[in-house]
């Protein structure tokens, strides 16, 4: 008996950091990039939760070395000094309010850790006093010190893992996690933000370190805090950033076992596709099995993350907020397929790559305004607030595991597709005017168009489709339509 009930805790231990804790019926998370944790727990009330978001990923919570020059860039976050829970984010005690306040909406919290490296920089002074001093690597408040890094290399190829994994990522000191010590102080930070509330990890550069490392240091961290609402023996949910786009020495695939990973083949699929250099009908058979993604129940997915938009990795520029309609159609295709599970980027506006979040002159960040359409002010975007992107939240939400099927296209870049009986959404991506009566697989009635409105008092605040006894109904977007897209579904049939 004894032994039949330490195999269960040990399949329990594997299987939970692939789940995310998402409340029924919520299937997205959205990261507000540099917010404040008193700003986001402010948006888990008024928004994120009202709106069915699954969950918010937070940046580095961790102190970071201050970067002046450019001033206090995004990236400046990268370069953590220490494991204390302070930034410009907040403190420990706002890092808990958050969390206990997004947990009550039905929030989950996820975590941007950085531990593959320290901060870099010899210049740099952290908020609590501690510096990274060169080669010496002397980084007090952890303690580490140079014992505790591997032997300085930069990574000059991509094609031995053995350099990818022991050498320097961007020239940051790269931390030997196979050392027990090294593990103790890892397991201890993220333990730590466990007992504040986290949901999970997004674990940033986990391509440069060994799988059998971080394995280690997974199965040593706590379950997750009952007192935030989470059951007895949950495990923390686990998404690792790998960036492989093929013919590289280290895959994605190899941190399959351990948790979820991101699939950047995604990000770059719709921006060639949308961006026109490929024809929407390819996406007839989008997904894991022809397009070398990972399996859907394990891939993490978005139109764009903050380094893929801003450093153009690879295969240049990726979709993001100032490219409009094609952006929009992007987010909502990712949204209406059943593959993944998605993540939006919540941005801060910026002219320059380098540039951090709206600060005041005391370098503290600003908080959002919100205006009276909903929108964001004070330089930040809000995607997440975005009238397309949070209506294909719903969309996902309400389609639930419905199939995808009765896809159309017109041979080029005109499409569409059915999650079946539940929903259904057209695109235009072509010089000229879509007008077709197309299969939906919904009950007949009328439905608002999520794109451009929503059902209040019983009427349609955008445009309307009806749907005949038959199934079908005709769709006309115009080649000029600043969204290319139209999307219904039963959570929004006027009755």
């Amino acid at each position: 008996m004894k032994v039949f009930v330490i195999f269960l805790a040990l399949v329990a231990l594997a299987k939970g950091q692939f789940n995310p804790y998402y409340e029924d019926g919520r299937t997205v998370m959205a990261f507000l990039m540099d917010w404040k944790y008193s700003d986001i727990a402010l948006e888990c009330e008024r928004f994120l939760g009202p709106k069915g978001y699954a969950g918010v990923q937070v940046s580095s919570p961790s102190e970071n070395a201050i970067v002046s020059d450019p001033l206090r860039p995004w990236w400046e976050r990268y370069h953590v000094v220490s494991y204390i829970i302070g930034s410009r984010s907040g403190t420990q005690d706002d890092f808990a309010d958050m969390s206990a306040r997004c947990n009550k909406c039905g929030v989950r919290v996820y975590v941007f850790t950085i531990f593959n490296n320290m901060g870099a920089f010899p210049d740099m002074v952290g908020t609590a006093g501690s510096t990274a001093d060169g080669p010496s690597k002397s980084y007090p408040a952890v303690p580490y010190d140079s014992t505790n890094f591997h032997p300085s290399c930069p990574i000059q190829s991509y094609q031995h893992a053995f350099i990818v994994r022991n050498c320097e990522n961007e020239g940051t000191p790269d931390l030997d996690q196979s050392q027990d010590y090294v593990r103790e102080q890892i397991v201890a930070y993220l333990n730590n933000l466990i007992s504040l509330g986290a949901a999970g990890f997004l674990i940033d550069s986990a391509k440069n370190m060994w799988p059998t490392d971080l394995k280690a240091i997974y199965s040593s961290l706590s379950n997750l805090n009952e007192d935030y609402g989470f059951s007895p023996n949950c495990r923390p949910f686990i998404y690792q950033d790998v960036i492989e786009l093929g013919k590289e020495a280290v895959n994605k695939y190899e941190y399959l076992p351990l948790g979820d990973v991101t699939d950047y083949k995604v990000s770059y699929s719709l921006n060639s596709i949308f961006n026109g250099n490929k024809s929407l009908s390819v996406l007839a058979t989008w997904g894991e099995s022809l397009w070398n993604f990972i399996p859907s129940k394990s891939a993490v997915v978005f139109v764009e993350n903050e380094q893929n938009e801003r450093e153009g990795f690879y295969f240049g520029q990726v979709l993001n907020y100032k490219d409009g309609k094609p952006y929009i159609m992007a987010i909502a295709f990712l949204l209406a397929h059943p593959y993944g599970n998605p993540r939006i980027m919540s941005d801060f506006d910026w002219t320059d790559s380098d540039q951090g979040p709206p600060m005041d002159d005391n370098q503290n960040i600003i908080s959002p305004t919100i205006n009276k359409d909903g929108s964001c002010g004070d330089g930040w975007v809000c995607q997440h607030r975005w009238p397309q992107v949070c209506s294909m939240v719903t969309f996902r939400n309400q389609v639930g595991n419905s199939n995808f099927c009765n896809f159309w296209s017109n041979g080029n870049n005109q499409i569409a597709f059915a999650r079946e009986g539940h929903g259904f959404i057209v695109f235009n991506n072509n010089d000229g005017k879509l007008w077709q009566t197309l299969p939906t697989t919904l009950p007949a009635g009328t439905y608002c168009d999520v794109i451009t409105g929503y059902v209040k008092n019983n009427e349609c605040t955008g445009n309307s489709i009806e749907v005949a006894d038959d199934g079908t109904a005709e769709f006309i977007i115009y080649s000029d339509d600043p969204n290319g897209v139209i999307a219904i579904h039963i959570g929004q049939m006027l009755e």
